[in-house]
């Protein structure tokens, strides 16, 4: 591509990475949640091995699938759309709208509150 209209090839190297580790923070969330899942439920220890890295292999296994095709449509369609929209930079926009989202879930699954201005305090433990 040429880098008067295109993308240069370390800035789609960059927003496959960022989408990749978009993808990595997804995986802890769903281990975390599955987890919390997990420890509710009585079993033998050796069952819940087993369930375990069944469990690692599904979500990680699933995530690396959905994120390869994603990284894929995802850069192709992050491209066309920033492209369209009237603001610099709005594909490292996106991304940082993306991980400020992460933050949050994060601290919601987590349980962890963060006073934010504006919205509050996000994660606090509906179970006192």
């Amino acid at each position: 591509m040429s880098n008067k209209g295109g993308w240069k090839f370390t800035s789609l190297i960059k927003q496959r990475t960022l989408i990749g580790a978009e993808a990595v923070l997804l995986v802890g969330i769903l281990q975390q949640l599955l987890s919390q899942r997990l420890a509710a439920l009585t079993m033998p220890n050796a069952v819940r091995i087993l369930v375990i890295m069944a469990m690692v292999l599904g979500v990680i296994g699933g995530v690396v699938v959905l994120a390869k095709g994603l990284i894929k449509l995802g850069v192709e369609h992050t491209h066309s759309v920033a492209k369209a929209l009237p603001l610099p930079m709005a594909t490292v926009l996106a991304h940082l709208v993306a991980f400020c989202g992460l933050f949050l879930l994060y601290a919601v699954v987590w349980h962890l509150p963060v006073t934010l201005p504006v919205l509050g305090t996000i994660g606090e433990s509906v179970v006192h």
